[in-house]
């Protein structure tokens, strides 16, 4: 059995087991945690840049671009 608190603070947990037979009693156990803030580290947040990954997919559209540009040129001559 594991527990997780939420929230930080002092909690108290009870399992308590009911046997089916009328002629034995409850069965209980608790278990106190004391849970401590969860610490975490800064995350680097803002514009760092990137999106670089993708610039191999201009170069096949700059020569289509101007392959296109020049039939445009040579068809109005």
């Amino acid at each position: 059995m594991s527990v997780a608190p939420v929230q930080a603070g002092t909690w108290t947990y009870t399992l308590t087991c009911r046997p089916q037979s009328p002629n034995h009693a409850n069965v209980s156990a608790f278990i106190t945690v004391n849970a401590a803030p969860a610490v975490t580290q800064p995350e680097a947040v803002g514009n760092g840049g990137g999106g670089g990954a993708l610039g191999w997919l201009l170069a096949p559209l700059a020569v289509l671009g101007l392959a296109c540009r020049r039939r445009r040129a040579c068809a109005s001559l």
